[in-house]
């Protein structure tokens, strides 16, 4: 069923090749003229898709789609050169402009801000799934397997350092989340124990969630005490290299890697 239907035809019954500029299925703007004084318009909507309604009628719809734009290409006679599913030209002015702006959309089973589909292996040429730059000339890109590339900068990360001015230390997963832990180690050698596997797979304040087997995260560990600290697993957490130690004035990389739902496995790299 639709409520609109406009396909525009382009024929010749001439003969010969024409030439068009432009063919435009729907067209939509708004236009000021003539008037006096400043108008006040609180919304300007091109094309508005407005949300589903009934009169509590139990209505079972499997796929609700707002806007569904099809295969812009066609294999054959007709042969685009450049096709575009959807481009937003330049906003040359407003106080602020978005491309594109996806409101909350939490809950559910699922909810995706933004979904690709994976690309295709067979499929020949550059395949960038998200590119950042101008064509041709990438700054950040993510490639078909999923991999980032950060060409003109630098990743960046918001660490909260722990100090911890004791004996000994409870890596607790919101330490560990945080990023940097400088313990100033005193008294005598000292013991830092983890938290529990299933804390940190859980992650801190919906932060550093392990969400699947094989996802990591990292903690810088400094010791810039008088004395050496040795490493314990909580439980459900194994030390890989048991053994190594943080001598004092020196420090390490921790990398915590979820090796089931229910366990954790700990890397202690330098010192």
């Amino acid at each position: 069923m639709r409520a609109l239907s406009f396909i525009p035809f382009v024929g010749n019954t001439g003969g010969g090749s024409p030439t068009a500029a432009e063919v435009t299925g729907v067209y939509v703007g708004l236009n000021f003229t003539a008037i006096v004084g400043t108008p006040t318009l609180t919304d300007w909507r091109g094309v508005v898709v407005e949300a589903l309604a009934s009169d509590s009628t139990a209505v079972i719809i499997t796929n609700s789609t707002g806007l569904l734009i099809k295969d812009q290409s066609k294999s054959g006679f007709i042969a685009p050169t450049n096709v575009r599913g959807a481009q937003i030209a330049r906003m040359a002015a407003g106080t602020n402009r978005y491309g594109v702006a996806i409101g909350d959309m939490s809950g559910g089973t699922l909810a995706y801000g933004v979904q690709i589909d994976a690309f295709d292996a067979s499929a020949a040429g550059t395949q960038y799934p998200f590119h950042y730059g101008d064509v041709g000339t990438p700054l950040t890109y993510m490639d078909r397997l999923g991999g980032w590339t950060v060409s003109s900068a630098r990743n960046r990360e918001v660490m909260t350092p722990t100090d911890v001015d004791a004996q000994n230390n409870t890596l607790t997963v919101a330490q560990i989340v945080g990023g940097i832990v400088v313990h100033t180690s005193v008294t005598g050698g000292g013991t830092v124990t983890t938290d529990t596997a299933a804390n940190i797979i859980a992650g801190s304040s919906g932060k550093g969630v392990l969400a699947a087997d094989g996802e990591s995260i990292i903690c810088w560990y400094i010791n810039d005490g008088i004395q050496t600290l040795t490493f314990a697993g909580g439980v459900g957490v194994t030390i890989a290299d048991t053994g190594q130690t943080i001598a004092n004035q020196e420090s390490a990389l921790l990398l915590f890697r979820r090796a089931s739902p229910t366990t954790v496995v700990m890397y202690h790299i330098g010192a």
